[in-house]
């Protein structure tokens, strides 16, 4: 009910206020203090105004010497109105959410019909969040992941495809400890990455197997050397990492060649 009566009183953006259109209305009207009290009307009035809350206010008009209140007012037929919105939304419960009888349905206007049903489906919504909660991942154990997918897939091979794996693992790593003096503060996986890129190869492989993210790999060796050469140096096309061109030479010479 909260919902829809939220929906119910945005609708006042388009002009359809429900609580003023027929529930009440604010007003001032003339009120006499202590009507039933001995009281002497000719005193002066030493407080012109009091605010019971922020609904009901009374003040004092000293030119007139009159007491007013000003206070919402109940509306004829309120009653009236306020059950046949609660009906509705009572028939159009048990339609949703299959509950009881159906009830046949009384007259309100369409717009506040249809402010109970979006409040119905934005309840159902709620309730959908509240059944599927959001999947939390915790990053401190991603690599215990790693280790646990890597052990998996070792077990599904055969001896001869983890010995031809090990062979190019432990030449790849030879090549980037024998022909690299720096690192420029790239980790070993970053190095070999820009190696393989540079001899003009696909580094996605290599990566998948060591369970890297090639997106966060290139912005990391963009990152990097940006200092050195002030600019990034590898580019996606077509969602494939490739060295720009104008930075090979430059490139070779510091991973390939070496630096004295």
């Amino acid at each position: 009910m909260a919902l829809i009566w939220q929906q119910i009183l945005d609708l006042r953006q388009d002009g359809f206020d429900f609580f003023t259109n027929y529930i009440a209305y604010k007003n001032q009207m003339t009120v006499q203090l202590f009507a039933a009290a001995v009281f002497n009307h000719n005193l002066i009035s030493k407080t012109n105004s009091y605010a019971v809350d922020q609904i009901r206010k009374y003040f004092y008009d000293e030119e007139k010497k009159t007491w007013y209140c000003e206070s919402y007012w109940g509306l004829a037929g309120q009653k009236s109105i306020v059950g046949n919105l609660l009906h509705e939304v009572d028939r159009e419960v048990r339609q949703s959410f299959h509950l009881g009888r159906n009830l046949k349905p009384r007259k309100i206007e369409k717009h506040y019909l249809q402010a109970i049903k979006d409040g119905i489906k934005e309840y159902q919504i709620e309730e959908q969040k509240l059944n599927h909660p959001e999947l939390e991942i915790n990053l401190s154990q991603l690599s215990m992941i790693r280790e646990d997918a890597a052990d998996t897939r070792d077990s599904l091979l055969t001896e001869e495809e983890l010995k031809a794996e090990q062979e190019e693992e432990t030449q790849v790593e030879e090549n980037s400890v024998d022909n690299v003096k720096k690192d420029y503060g790239l980790s070993k996986e970053e190095v070999t990455t820009v190696i393989i890129l540079l001899n003009g190869e696909d580094p996605k492989k290599y990566l998948k197997e060591n369970h890297l993210m090639a997106a966060i790999v290139i912005d990391n060796i963009n990152e990097k050397m940006f200092d050195e050469i002030g600019d990034n140096v590898v580019e996606f096309i077509d969602d494939a990492p490739i060295l720009i061109e104008d930075y090979r030479e430059e490139l070779e010479d510091m991973f390939l060649k070496g630096n004295s």
